[in-house]
């Protein structure tokens, strides 16, 4: 990206403003998003648990203190669940319901985009980047997933967007970083922080003089004042209500612990574990991303392109934090992915208007290493290496940057809406298939149901079950720890799979009451001589 010596972008001549496509292009994002949103039942473990949490703000009334399973839960803060409940309350408590809000920040991240991308350079390379997470697969399952990621997504780049506001003039933009930066906080507590050390690195980059614009700013002071009216009386109302009961879960399990070691999570790996998470999750965008990133850096270091180098900051940081951090999980870099959608997007259409042969180089490069990845894109490739033979022999390098680079770029947008063909088609899990077959047959019971070993999966019983059945569960992952359930010659239910049926049965009685494939659900008592 050009830029003048005064280091703000210089204005390029643009590809041509034509706002109608832009809306089109949204509307069709819009339409993807919400298509069969609610077609797959809920997925264990978070999707769950935000479902029934917020479904028990309505069954308690309780907008303050959220509950599970009956419970006191202090794992979250409460927006996203709030939005939920809110969603339930209007259209009835199901699963389109309970993923609309991840769909809707998404929609509005796709909204934001087009101005995001005007800073950088050209609105097209916002626009480029929509069409890039529409074929990212991992981001448009996050989207159309029910947990909190796409929402603090959302939040941190309309945060980053202020901040792009305020280079450009206009101080107001502090304002919408202080409301982002508050509702990120309501939105997923620490994780929030991303939001002031990217922003804080991109003020001190901007040297001293920036600084001290900054600190005299009054919407800067303002925006602060904005964040903590949103962020802090949750927070004191709840350290009034349950004090270090409170705190101990929501920070020191849920932020300490998690930074320091690994819980709560079935992900291991080492400092390169997400290299090679986005390796799979990013495919097809992931090579075009690696050389992305490197053309970045060559024009920031070059041209000092404020915006881009924004970007480059925002990818950096939240890889290199959530490498630090010891619990490791593929969603909690799920902001890397716009911004490797906008870094790429500036590389093509820096090749389109400048015909900028090394990045096409780049993008015919990051073509054959998708080829390697899928056999199925071998075709699209070929054609593509013909294309580029045939316009370099024509000793064009001009043409055969545009040629090539637009070239690789269809293939791998083609490639990518493959791969997310099958979020569209409905889906089942066989625990979410009982739960509802037990709430049917047995609608008026209550009690809760003894999960043994694990039925389904490798991380346990989960919380999609409560969701459905509305009943909770206890969970006895080992055979020493079913006696503390049954104490009493009283039956209780249970679920467990039927490869366990010989162990569970080897000192308790079991009256099989349903089975759905691997699962049975019965009612079983302690043996008497036992």
């Amino acid at each position: 990206m050009s830029a003048s010596s005064g280091g703000n972008p210089r204005r390029v001549r643009d590809l041509p403003q034509v706002k109608w496509p832009i809306v089109g292009l949204l509307l069709i994002s819009f339409f993807l998003l919400l298509f069969r949103l609610g077609s797959s039942g809920l997925h264990d473990w978070d999707e769950g648990i935000y479902a029934q949490v917020s479904k028990e703000i309505l069954q308690t009334g309780d907008w303050q203190t959220l509950h599970w399973m009956g419970r006191s839960w202090y794992e979250k803060p409460p927006l996203f669940l709030w939005i939920t409940a809110a969603a339930y309350k209007v259209g009835g408590v199901s699963e389109w319901t309970a993923r609309l809000p991840s769909a809707l920040a998404a929609c509005g991240l796709f909204c934001l985009l087009p101005f995001f991308g005007k800073h950088l350079g050209s609105r097209w390379i916002g626009v480029s980047a929509i069409l890039i997470l529409l074929t990212d697969r991992e981001f448009m399952f996050r989207s159309r997933f029910g947990t909190l990621d796409v929402l603090l997504t959302f939040l941190i780049f309309a945060s980053l967007y202020g901040y792009l506001l305020f280079q450009a003039g206009n101080p107001r933009g502090w304002l919408l970083v202080g409301l982002s930066f508050g509702l990120a906080v309501m939105d997923k507590g620490a994780a929030a922080v991303v939001i002031p050390v990217i922003i804080g690195a991109e003020v001190l980059l901007d040297g001293f003089s920036r600084l001290r614009q900054v600190l005299r700013s009054r919407e800067f002071w303002a925006g602060i004042c904005i964040a903590a009216a949103i962020a802090v009386p949750w927070h004191l109302v709840m350290t009034l209500h349950a004090g270090r009961a409170f705190w101990h879960e929501y920070m020191g399990t849920q932020v300490l612990a998690r930074v320091t070691t690994g819980v709560y999570t079935v992900n291991q790996g080492g400092r390169l574990y997400y290299l090679s998470t986005l390796q799979e999750h990013l495919f097809p965008w992931f090579f075009p991303g690696l050389f992305a990133l490197a053309f970045a850096v060559r024009d920031v270091l070059r041209d000092r392109n404020r915006g881009l180098r924004l970007v480059l900051l925002t990818a950096g940081v939240i890889f290199a934090t959530y490498t630090v951090v010891h619990t490791k999980n593929p969603w909690y870099v799920i902001p890397l992915h716009p911004a490797i959608a906008l870094l790429v997007s500036a590389a093509m259409v820096e090749a389109w208007k400048n015909k900028d042969v090394a990045i096409a180089g780049g993008a015919f490069v990051s073509g054959i290493l998708n080829m390697l990845m899928a056999a199925r894109t071998a075709a699209a490739i070929f054609g593509t290496v013909l294309i580029g033979v045939h316009l370099a022999l024509r000793k064009k390098p001009a043409a055969w940057a545009v040629g090539i680079t637009a070239a690789v770029a269809a293939c791998t947008l083609l490639t990518g809406y493959a791969e997310i063909r099958a979020l569209y088609r409905p889906s089942e899990s066989d625990i979410v298939h009982l739960s509802k077959i037990v709430s049917q047959e047995f609608p008026n019971d209550r009690s809760p149901v003894v999960f043994f070993g694990y039925p389904y999966g490798i991380t346990g019983p989960g919380p999609a079950f409560t969701y459905y059945s509305d009943r909770p569960y206890e969970w006895a992952d080992v055979y020493d720890r079913l006696p503390q359930y049954f104490q009493t010659s009283q039956s209780r239910p249970v679920i467990l799979a039927q490869k366990d049926l010989h162990e569970f049965e080897s000192g308790y009685d079991l009256k099989v009451q349903l089975a759905y494939k691997s699962l049975v659900y019965g009612t079983a008592t302690l043996q008497a001589n036992k």
